[in-house]
């Protein structure tokens, strides 16, 4: 199920049911790729043998851009001790967006997604594109204020989180990570290129605003 709750006689049913389900999937077709249920890296499913029925780890995250990355090492941490390497994604990365302006929203957007791919993960998915609001009721509400769109009357009108992501779904699109560095002040930088040699370069500095100079080798203006 969807972020399942419970203690560790929860664990064991749910890892049954996985099991079945994993053996099932791929009795009908071995190429069926399964994504595995969406948990934090938790001891517990791992001792139960949960990884033996996913081709994928997934978990959900809220919080910061550094929480991002933090999971995925515990996660890697948890795959190296109990030797089951495999790819992590996040079908939900999110923020707790009621009260908060679009840009913060979309600023978010921007860092958790290159948070992820610079930690290792493969695949990302932001929560969420829309709910539909046929009675153009839902303004102000939680759901609202997590869609990418503005969804009153089911218009579907972008919202800046919306052209943000549009933005890095295209700028990283094939591209791998590269390397990434922090300059003095806190100035973060993030360098992604695909085998053409594009290249993405995304930068950001949490706190105060402030004008700064990025060297570019071999551009004149």
């Amino acid at each position: 199920g969807n972020e399942p709750h419970g203690g560790r006689e929860k664990v064991k049913e749910n890892v049954r049911a996985y099991k079945a389900l994993y053996e099932a999937a791929k009795a009908f077709d071995p190429k069926v790729f399964v994504v595995g249920t969406s948990v934090e890296p938790n001891r517990h499913y791992f001792e139960e043998g949960y990884h033996r029925y996913l081709d994928a780890y997934d978990f959900h995250i809220y919080e910061s851009y550094r929480d991002v990355r933090r999971t995925i090492r515990e996660y890697r941490s948890l795959m190296k001790e109990f030797g089951a390497e495999k790819p992590i994604l996040s079908t939900e990365l999110g923020l707790n967006s009621q009260g908060q302006t679009r840009h913060v929203v979309a600023c978010e957007l921007v860092k958790k997604i290159v948070a992820l791919f610079a930690e290792g993960g493969v695949s990302a998915s932001w929560f969420t594109i829309m709910y539909p609001d046929p009675d153009g009721k839902a303004r102000g509400q939680a759901g609202d204020s997590h869609c990418v769109f503005d969804c009153k009357y089911n218009q579907y009108n972008p919202r800046l989180d919306a052209i943000a992501y549009y933005n890095m779904v295209n700028g990283i699109c094939v591209k791998k990570f590269v390397s990434e560095r922090e300059y003095p002040g806190g100035l973060q930088a993030y360098l992604f290129r695909d085998e053409s040699g594009r290249s993405l370069l995304v930068l950001w500095k949490d706190g105060p605003r402030e004008d700064v100079l990025v060297p570019l080798a071999g551009v004149d203006e």
